[in-house]
């Protein structure tokens, strides 16, 4: 599936049924206030802009990612893969990164 999220978008509560695949998605400007994902697959998307609290990625892996512009708060990252991931002007606070395997990073 393909979709994008535009022009300052709000959304509460974002989660996803464990093994969802997201490929090819584009996330503008997106605020989230929670965004729960476990065993699931982000492919060729990008996050540019916005805010995401209480992230809490579990099993997650992300394949060929650009984030630009965002703001991480109150984050946990467990036991997640970055591969070809470009970590651009992005801000983490209060985030951890537990188990997390990684290639091809820029930060």
């Amino acid at each position: 599936a393909s979709f994008n999220v535009t022009d300052e978008s709000y959304c509460h509560l974002f989660c996803a049924c464990p093994e969802t695949n997201f490929n090819n998605v584009t996330f503008n400007y997106l605020e989230i206030d929670k965004w729960f994902l476990m065993n699931a697959n982000i492919t060729d998307s990008v996050l540019e802009g916005g805010e995401y609290e209480e992230v809490w990625h579990e099993g997650v892996t992300w394949n060929n990612i650009t984030v630009d512009g965002v703001e991480f708060k109150d984050a946990t990252f467990l036991n997640c893969s970055f591969n070809s991931v470009i970590f651009d002007d992005v801000v983490f606070e209060n985030t951890a990164f537990c188990g997390v395997m990684s290639t091809n990073i820029e930060i």
